[in-house]
């Protein structure tokens, strides 16, 4: 403990040297290497991160589809860790702070967080689609070369730099190994749930696929008591990493095609019986 608190204090306000896994360009395997992390500027958090989830998101800004992709950077967006070092004007979160630095900050000013309808803030993501701070810089360098940041996170570095905004505070005694998830995928599956698709009490769900997001969307719905979950494993294979003949390819195509009409009828009959049921009940 003393070592840590000791950490904390000579880094303060210093340039920190850590690993990061850097993609130097699209398509490129990454490369863990000794980065700069400056320190946080006014209304700036420093964090160490101690834990970091791999998104899709992560994979597709990679391969080089990304509209908003810029290289080089340090990828990562689903992150857990410790504040080191705030900068001037940091008012909601102290050093010592379990935190999960947010793709999607909420600055509580702008037209969109006063909203009520969505949290796409406004306060930094002019910047933070270019791959830049609020000030439009960076905080990361590596071989006398700028590094781009990620999502405004880039938690696969051992240090990050974040807005004050795109932080969130959370319990300490919360296990950071599964609560990183809370940055993108536990938080997708909640908001497809509850905000896009409005499940409520006694509403039938089909989730289809059963990776983060889609057990996150089944832990939201038990939440709401749904009474009918039909939980439908989505396999796509395609691109195949491995070679196959076309009868095998046909056949997953094939699966693809029917699952989502098999979960229809599925679903159907089950309210065709539970209304039924509800009928012979009452008479």
């Amino acid at each position: 403990r003393t070592a840590y608190v000791n950490e904390l204090l000579m880094s303060a306000g210093k340039v920190i040297k850590c690993l990061a896994a850097v993609a130097w360009e699209a398509k490129a395997p990454m490369v863990v290497e000794e980065v700069e992390v400056a320190p946080p500027k006014a209304g700036e958090v420093r964090i160490k991160v101690l834990y970091t989830g791999v998104c899709h998101t992560d994979k597709y800004t990679w391969s080089g589809s990304d509209p908003e992709g810029v290289f080089p950077c340090i990828l990562g967006h689903e992150g857990g860790g410790v504040v080191v070092d705030v900068g001037s004007d940091v008012k909601t979160v102290k050093v010592g702070d379990h935190v999960i630095p947010l793709y999607i900050p909420e600055c509580r000013e702008c037209k969109f967080c006063k909203s009520g309808k969505t949290n796409l803030c406004q306060a930094v993501r002019a910047t933070q689609g270019k791959g830049l701070m609020p000030d439009g810089t960076v905080r990361f360098t590596c071989k006398g070369k700028p590094i781009y940041h990620f999502m405004g996170t880039s938690t696969f570095s051992q240090y990050t730099v974040v807005p004050e905004i795109a932080v969130a505070v959370i319990d300490p005694k919360a296990d950071l190994q599964k609560s990183c998830l809370l940055g993108c995928g536990i938080t997708t599956g909640i908001g497809a749930a509850r905000n896009t698709a409005k499940v409520t009490e006694g509403s039938t769900v089909a989730v289809f696929g059963l990776g983060g997001v889609g057990l996150s969307v089944i832990m939201v719905c038990i939440c709401f008591s749904c009474f009918d979950l039909v939980f439908c494993v989505y396999i796509l294979l395609l691109p195949f990493p491995f070679p196959t003949p076309p009868v095998y390819r046909s056949f997953c195509f094939l699966l693809l095609l029917l699952l989502p009409v098999v979960v229809v009828v599925v679903v159907f009959l089950l309210r065709k019986k539970q209304t039924r049921e509800s009928h012979s009940t009452s008479t």
